[in-house]
């Protein structure tokens, strides 16, 4: 058996973890790394900004957030806390709306917001602690705006996709 050194070892098994799966799994992390790159483009810094930060090697960084290789949740959360990301928005962003370009909008960090509240609580009620946990009226008819607000987003994304979708096939 042929001896293999460091490099080889992580390109292997990054090829191998890297693998489509029936999750959505794969398309969340991949989200995750467009939101990073979109983050980095945005501060206008190179992926060599976040080796010291990171850890990790300018090379394996592009291999990682350009290529096909896992961005595994340890990286994750270093690239987020170097780049000042919300984990709860950037969940929200990618995960719930799959659409990166909502990372900054109002309405996302309004409900990243509350879903913190709404965490926060449940960990307390989990303690024992007694805590305010149904909201005033007010603040309850605002998380439900943001909430219409994003659903309003997903439905406009979905008519756009399917606008597109049209409109190529007639090309055909």
């Amino acid at each position: 058996m042929a001896a293999h050194s460091d490099g080889d070892l992580f390109n292997l098994s990054q090829r191998q973890a890297k693998t489509p799966c029936s999750h959505g799994c794969c398309a969340e992390e991949d989200g995750y790394k467009r939101l990073i790159l979109k983050e980095l483009d945005r501060r206008k810094v190179k992926i060599g900004w976040l080796e010291p930060k990171t850890k990790v090697s300018r090379s394996n960084l592009n291999r990682i957030l350009r290529g096909n290789y896992r961005l595994n949740d340890e990286l994750r959360h270093k690239c987020f806390v170097a780049l000042g990301i919300d984990p709860h928005q950037a969940y929200i962003t990618v995960a719930m709306l799959g659409d990166v370009d909502a990372y900054h909008s109002p309405e996302t960090h309004f409900i990243a917001q509350n879903l913190i509240a709404v965490q926060q609580d449940v960990c307390d009620a989990r303690r024992g602690k007694i805590t305010g946990f149904f909201k005033p009226a007010i603040i309850t008819q605002a998380a439900k705006n943001g909430v219409d607000s994003i659903l309003n987003h997903q439905k406009a994304i979905e008519e756009k996709e399917h606008e597109f979708i049209g409109s190529s096939a007639s090309f055909s």
